[in-house]
């Protein structure tokens, strides 16, 4: 494997050194409108229709370089081609061999390593996205500091294997508190068993690099249908199209392209939003959207269709007492903390709206 990426890489850098090559062809227009502009002041104008032809010459001479360098680029192309198959075979063949052994779970950590910059990117957008009125998941839990910021989705659940669940929910109990891990989050082993039309947000960031194509498609396949009209879909991935992230594929990441993701997922339905790398070009996030409008059931919900009270002093001293600096952090210390002063879930859409608008104020 180790000679057919090193022939790869090599192919590689040869195509992107001559996608770098000038194509001058643009030079010819604005001489040829000098020289034939000029030619016309002048009674003899033999020396000017001379250089004329020897610029159409030049231009003829150029024409042709270009077809070569054309035919020069599409046999790199194609050995490329071929080598990427041996790449997508060796994917599976790992793929296949991970799913016969135990789950790793320092590994899995360790995939999601990333720099700061993506972090807050990550960040951003889950703390953007992440709605009361409709569900949130990680559907890679190997961060609780991630996992909280998308703590404002209601439920908040958590998709992996036994091992990562488990995993999770120490973590969660570590960082927060038992109540919080084992009341307000969900975890489920099964993509199938989530209910249906219910997502506003999901993420997956670390896995999906390492996944060979098919895998991801079945994943994609079942999570639009999962993803509310509008919901979003965040994940990463190893976009090979950038020099950083093919430098990763020999035996550690698989082989993807932005090309091939892009249209995968707008196959199979999703409408394509954004698409980032990050680290000179060693993360990609690609955000991808289920078609429609997102419109929450929870209006019509007897929950929300209570007549509206205020909250009391004793419930506002209580917000105020846990409160932090940061919209997420202050929301996750009111959703962690089991002693509040009423029905929480009952008074949860105020509690929010409280929390937020104090926090404009404040930043005003």
């Amino acid at each position: 494997m180790e000679n057919i990426f090193n022939k790869f890489s090599r192919l590689d850098q040869m195509l992107r050194n001559l996608n770098k090559l000038e194509n001058h062809s643009e030079l010819y227009t604005p001489d040829k409108i000098v020289l034939e502009h000029q030619l016309k002041q002048f009674s003899n104008s033999e020396v000017y229709e001379k250089s004329l032809e020897k610029l159409q010459s030049l231009n003829n001479i150029h024409a042709e370089y270009q077809t070569s360098l054309t035919d020069v680029k599409s046999n790199i192309i194609s050995l490329l081609r071929n080598l990427e198959v041996a790449f997508m075979q060796y994917d599976y063949q790992r793929y296949e061999l991970s799913l016969s052994e135990s789950v790793n779970i320092e590994e899995i950590v360790k995939h999601r390593r990333a720099g700061d910059s993506l972090l807050e990117y990550i960040i951003g957008l889950n703390q953007a996205n992440s709605d009361w009125k409709f569900s949130s998941i990680d559907l890679n839990p190997t961060d609780d500091n991630f996992t909280s910021t998308i703590v404002a989705g209601d439920p908040l659940y958590i998709y992996g294997e036994s091992e990562l669940l488990g995993y999770a929910k120490q973590k969660l109990s570590e960082s927060h508190n038992e109540f919080y891990a084992n009341r307000r989050v969900r975890y489920y082993s099964d993509l199938n068993d989530l209910p249906d039309n219910s997502f506003g947000l999901m993420h997956c960031f670390g896995r999906y690099e390492h996944l060979p194509l098919d895998p991801i498609k079945d994943e994609a396949r079942i999570l639009i249908t999962k993803l509310a009209p509008g919901g979003s879909l965040f994940f990463s991935y190893n976009d090979c199209e950038q020099r950083s992230s093919l430098e990763m594929c020999n035996g550690y990441r698989a082989y993807q392209t932005y090309t091939q993701m892009h249209n995968m997922y707008y196959g199979l339905g999703y409408d394509i939003q954004d698409n980032r790398s990050f680290d000179g070009g060693t993360h990609t996030v690609m955000h991808v959207k289920r078609p429609g409008k997102m419109v929450s059931q929870k209006i019509n919900s007897p929950m929300l269709g209570i007549v509206r009270k205020e909250l009391t002093p004793e419930q506002t001293e209580w917000i105020e007492a846990h409160r932090q600096t940061l919209l997420n952090q202050w929301i996750s210390s009111v959703t962690n903390s089991p002693d509040y002063p009423g029905e929480f879930d009952v008074d949860k859409q105020r509690i929010i709206e409280y929390i937020q608008w104090n926090i404009d104020t404040v930043t005003e």
